[in-house]
């Protein structure tokens, strides 16, 4: 599997988590910067849209650059990335992951996210990654909210 080892456990264990910055939800856009960092280290690719998965296992967020081909991942939505002179490298976070906008209860998107790790507008977001958990063609990035990464932090 893409996302965990054997199990939470191991997975959360595992040596070679590199964090790779933080951004904020933009109040009134969804937008959110995304670190260079992830660009840099080829994480992600600049020329392609970004793919936001739901993990159900851990709870957490996933972003790659092509969509998991995994049982453990739900997908939610891609967006583009977006350049400008005020923020390089942003993004709109698909509405199904902001926890203030309502869902249609009759949408396929309905209940695609746990209520409990839905964003919050002006929340700040932490970008995570191991290159040791890769598949060889796939690349992700963990987008945790500050609970999150503290909760990682204190099971590694």
């Amino acid at each position: 599997m893409y996302l965990h080892a054997q199990s939470k456990h191991d997975h959360m264990s595992t040596e070679g988590w590199v964090y790779a910055g933080a951004s904020e939800i933009k109040s009134t856009t969804q937008n959110t910067h995304i670190p260079k960092e992830l660009f840099d280290t080829d994480v992600l690719d600049f020329d392609t849209n970004l793919s936001w998965m739901f993990e159900f296992e851990s709870g957490f967020v996933v972003v790659a650059t092509d969509t998991l081909d995994d049982d453990s991942v739900r997908h939610i939505d891609r967006t583009s990335l977006v350049q400008s002179r005020m923020e390089p490298l942003w993004a709109v976070i698909p509405y199904e992951l902001i926890s203030d906008i309502e869902i249609d209860s009759n949408t396929d998107q309905a209940g695609t996210v746990p209520e409990e790790v839905a964003f919050a507008p002006g929340q700040r977001l932490h970008w995570v990654y191991n290159p040791k958990l890769y598949d060889e063609n796939t690349k992700w990035c963990y987008v945790l909210t500050d609970d999150q990464l503290m909760g990682m932090i204190g099971s590694i």
